[in-house]
C-alpha cells in the first residue's frame, strides 16, 4: 500500500518532466532545419550590426536592411522600427557561439522553453491545481503555431515569456509577496524592449483591472507609483522609436471589421476551440449536473477571471487598430487561452475522467475541435455530391483549403523536424554562391535579408528600388505583379526578358519562405508549387 501511495505521488512529477522533455525536443531539435526567413534574418543582421557598430544599424557594408515604412530609421541610420532587446540577444549569441542559423535561434528557443515554465507557474498560481498547470503546458506544447514561433530568431519568445511573467508579478504584488515591485518593473521594461505593441495592451489591462478590483486595497497607490516609474522609464524610448508609426492610418469601420473577423477566425482555428467550448457549455446546461465541466472554471476567483478577460479584451481592441494583422501580434494571448482550456478540462476530468481523457487526446493530437472537422467530413462525401451544391469556383476553393488543412498538426510538425521541407532561401543562397561573381548584385522582391545574411553579395530589394537592373534578378510572378502591375504590360519585365537570360531552377517559389504563420507555413515540400526562374544579365 505504501509503495502504491508513493507511486501515485510520483506520477504527477513524471508527467511534468515528460511534457517538458517533449517541449524541449519540439523547441531545440533541428534548429537549423531551414534557413532564417526574411524577418528572422533581419533580426540576425541587426545583431551583426551591433557587433560591428555597437548599435542596431540598417546599413551593413554594401547592403541596407529595408522595411515597408519610411520612419523605421533615424537620420543616423539607427534602426527604430522595433525595440532592441531581441537584437542584443542575437548579438550576444553571435559573440559567444559565432554566426550561424543555430546560434541565431538558440537563445530564443531557450526563452520559449522558459515561457512554458512560466505558464506552468501562472496556471498554478491562478488555479491552485497541479493538474491544471500540467494541462496548460501540454496544450501549449501541442499548439504547433505557438511552438513554431518560439524557436524563431525574433521577438516572439521573449514577448510571450515576459508577458506571462508580468501577469504573474502583478498577481503576486497584490498578494504582498516580497520583491515583486522590482520584479514587476524589470519585467515590464524587458517586455517593452521586446515588443511595445504587446507591452501596451497588457499594461492598460493591468491598470484598468487594478482600478476596478483593487482601488480600495492598501497597495493600490503603491501600484500606481510603480506604474508611474515604468512609464518614466519606457515613454522616452517610445518617443525615440516613433512608436505611433505602427498604428493604422485607416480607421474606417471596414478596416476594423476586417481585422476583427481575421482575429476571430485566427482564434478559433489555431488558438482556442471556441465552438467546441460553447458546445460543451450547452451540453452542461442540458445535463443539469451540479458538478460538471465548467465547475472548476466557475470557482476561479472573480479577480483572476476578470484579469484574464481584461487582458484578452484590451489586447484584441489594440490589435484591430493596427496597420497589419498576424498571429504573432496575439502570441502573448496563447498561454492565457491554454490556461483557460486547462481549467475546463480539469473540471471535466474530475467529473468524467474517461470521457474527458478521450477528448483530451483528440484535443492535443488533432485539430478536429478547432476547424478541420467540417473539411474532413466533406472529404468523405463524394465530389459529385458536393458539386451539386457548389459552383465550380467554390469547389476549387474548397479543394485548395482542404489541401492546406492538417488533421494532426503535431504529427506534421514531427515529420517536419525529422524531414525538413524544401527551403527556398537555402537553395537560393546555394545557387548564387555557386554561380555569381563576388561583385555581382542580385535583385529580389522579398527574401533580401536572408541572402544578405548567408552571402556577401550586394542585394537589391526590388520592392523599394524598382528600376534597378542588377546582374541577377529572382523572378517571382506574385511579387512582380504587386510591384510592377500586370506582367504582360510591365516595361520592367519586358526589358528583363530582353536583356537577360532565363534560368529555370528546381527552387520552389514560396512567396513568404518558411514563415511560421499558421496560414502560410508549409510542413512538407509541395510538389505543385511553381519553380523560380532566375534571370542573368547578358554579357556585352
Amino acid at each position: 500500500m505504501d509503495m502504491l501511495c508513493k507511486f501515485q505521488d510520483t506520477l504527477p512529477k513524471i508527467g511534468v518532466i515528460l511534457i517538458f522533455c517533449v517541449a524541449g525536443v519540439f523547441l531545440f531539435f533541428n534548429l537549423d532545419g531551414h534557413y532564417l526567413w526574411k524577418d528572422e534574418a533581419e533580426t540576425a543582421l541587426l545583431g551583426r550590426s551591433i557587433l560591428e557598430k555597437g548599435l542596431p544599424s540598417a546599413f551593413l557594408g554594401k547592403n541596407q536592411i529595408h522595411i515597408h515604412l519610411k520612419e523605421f530609421l533615424r537620420s543616423d541610420g539607427i534602426w527604430t522600427f522595433h525595440p532592441w532587446l531581441p537584437f542584443y540577444v542575437t548579438a550576444g549569441s553571435f559573440r559567444v557561439l559565432g554566426e550561424s542559423t543555430i546560434s541565431a535561434r538558440l537563445p530564443f528557443a531557450i526563452l520559449g522553453f522558459l515561457a512554458l515554465i512560466a505558464t506552468y507557474f501562472l496556471a498554478l498560481q491562478l488555479s491552485r491545481s497541479k493538474l491544471c498547470a500540467w494541462f496548460s503546458v501540454v496544450f501549449l506544447t501541442c499548439s504547433i503555431p505557438f511552438m513554431l514561433h518560439m524557436r524563431e530568431c525574433r521577438y516572439y519568445a521573449p514577448a510571450a515569456l515576459f508577458s506571462v511573467l508580468m501577469i504573474l508579478g502583478y498577481i503576486r504584488f497584490f498578494q504582498f509577496k516580497k520583491y515583486t515591485a522590482p520584479f514587476f518593473v524589470i519585467i515590464s521594461n524587458l517586455l517593452f524592449h521586446s515588443n511595445y505593441g504587446i507591452f501596451l495592451p497588457i499594461q492598460m489591462a493591468l491598470i484598468l483591472h487594478a482600478f476596478i478590483f483593487y482601488r480600495r486595497e492598501p497597495k493600490f497607490k503603491s501600484f500606481l507609483a510603480i506604474e508611474g516609474l515604468v512609464f518614466m522609464m519606457t515613454f522616452p524610448w517610445f518617443v525615440y522609436f516613433n512608436g505611433f508609426q505602427h498604428s493604422s492610418h485607416v480607421f474606417g469601420w471596414k478596416h476594423l471589421s476586417h481585422h476583427l473577423q481575421y482575429y476571430f477566425r485566427l482564434t478559433y482555428k489555431f488558438i482556442f476551440p471556441v465552438f467546441f467550448v460553447v458546445g460543451l457549455y450547452f451540453y452542461q446546461l442540458i445535463g443539469k449536473k451540479k458538478e460538471f465541466i465548467f465547475t472548476f472554471l466557475q470557482k476561479l476567483e472573480r479577480e483572476s477571471m476578470g484579469l484574464l478577460g481584461m487582458i484578452l479584451l484590451v489586447s484584441y481592441a489594440f490589435v484591430i487598430l493596427g496597420d497589419q494583422r498576424f498571429y504573432r501580434y496575439v502570441i502573448h494571448l496563447v498561454p492565457i487561452y491554454m490556461i483557460l482550456l486547462a481549467m475546463i478540462f480539469t473540471g471535466w476530468f474530475r467529473s468524467q475522467k474517461w470521457v474527458a481523457s478521450v477528448f483530451f487526446l483528440f484535443m492535443i493530437g488533432t485539430n478536429v475541435f478547432y476547424y478541420s472537422l467540417p473539411f474532413l467530413v466533406l472529404k468523405v462525401i463524394p465530389e459529385g455530391i458536393v458539386g451539386q451544391f457548389l459552383s465550380l469556383e467554390a469547389l476549387n476553393q474548397l479543394k485548395t483549403k482542404q489541401a492546406k488543412i492538417y488533421f494532426s498538426p503535431v504529427s506534421q510538425y514531427v515529420d517536419e523536424l525529422t524531414h525538413p521541407a524544401d527551403d527556398m532561401n537555402q537553395k537560393l543562397a546555394a545557387f548564387f554562391l555557386k554561380r555569381a561573381n563576388q561583385n555581382d548584385a542580385i535583385g529580389i522582391a522579398y527574401s533580401d535579408h536572408s541572402l544578405m545574411f548567408y552571402t556577401d553579395f550586394k542585394i537589391i530589394n526590388l520592392y523599394f528600388e524598382k528600376e534597378q537592373y542588377p546582374e541577377w534578378i529572382v523572378f517571382q510572378p506574385e511579387w512582380f505583379e504587386e510591384i510592377y502591375g500586370p506582367l504582360h504590360q510591365s516595361s520592367y519585365v519586358k526589358k528583363m526578358k530582353t536583356d537577360y537570360d532565363a534560368m529555370v531552377t528546381d527552387i520552389a517559389d514560396h512567396r513568404w519562405g518558411q514563415r511560421p504563420d499558421p496560414y502560410e507555413h508549409a510542413f512538407r515540400s509541395e510538389i505543385s508549387v511553381p519553380r523560380i526562374v532566375i534571370y542573368r544579365k547578358k554579357k556585352g
